[in-house]
């Protein structure tokens, strides 16, 4: 079953220009924290961008998966093309991971916190949301370090880098894949971490929903009608 970000109609340009706050708003800013409005269209830039990346991430990889019986028989070019697909769904991944940056931020100072609880009020994004499990988050933000861990607490066994299929049956003798795209189950593992995409791209492409709401409603970070 082929998963894909609806697209909707561009948004209209920025046009945001150089801005100054007039004093009152910086006093007010220095009360509560919060994103000045005419500052909000460059978090929902900067949140799209994320999103077209991974957008455009997951259609290569369902393109390259629907042709996949088509592949020459030639080992190193059946591999490569094993390999594109799993880079693209760990960009997938990576994508995700910064856009969770966005609604939890990794560090809980005033100002982060403020802009990240608005922008997930503004979003309806909940704390249900599969963005806030910080375990995929952290593999993408400290795969070297993962690495390091993985790799010097011995493997044993058949290792495998690249893998795309069903989930493996469990034998005597372990199998370790490096990455790893099961279809029957929808998981990407990485580094013997297996994360469900399903939940993630159903949010990410909600939240994509919002910000072109919120883009073509003026660049502006608020809850949609009815929802305030």
């Amino acid at each position: 079953m082929t998963l894909a970000l609806p697209r909707p109609l561009p948004a209209s340009g920025l046009g945001v220009g150089r801005i100054q706050a007039p004093p009152e708003i910086q006093l007010e800013e220095q009360k509560q924290p919060r994103i000045w409005p005419p500052h909000e269209a460059f978090y929902i830039e900067a949140m799209l961008f994320c999103l077209h990346s991974l957008e455009s991430s997951l259609i290569q990889a369902n393109r390259l998966m629907d042709t996949i019986g088509d592949w020459p028989d030639e080992d190193h070019q059946f591999e490569a093309g094993i390999s594109s697909i799993l880079d693209q769904f760990q960009n997938i991944a990576a994508q995700a991971a910064a856009l969770s940056r966005f609604l939890w931020p990794s560090r809980n100072s005033s100002v982060h916190s403020a802009r990240a609880s608005q922008i997930r009020k503004a979003l309806s994004v909940s704390d249900d949301s599969p963005l806030k499990n910080r375990a995929l988050r952290n593999l993408m933000e400290h795969f070297d370090e993962r690495l390091d861990i993985y790799l010097s607490e011995g493997i044993a066994g058949n290792i495998i880098p690249c893998h795309i299929g069903p989930s493996p049956i469990e034998h005597e003798v372990p199998t370790h894949f490096f990455r790893a795209y099961y279809w029957d189950t929808r998981e990407f593992e990485a580094l013997g971490e297996r994360y469900e995409m399903k939940p993630i791209l159903d949010e990410t492409a909600r939240i994509h929903n919002e910000l072109i709401r919120c883009a073509n409603e003026g660049f502006r970070l608020h809850p949609a009608a009815g929802e305030q």
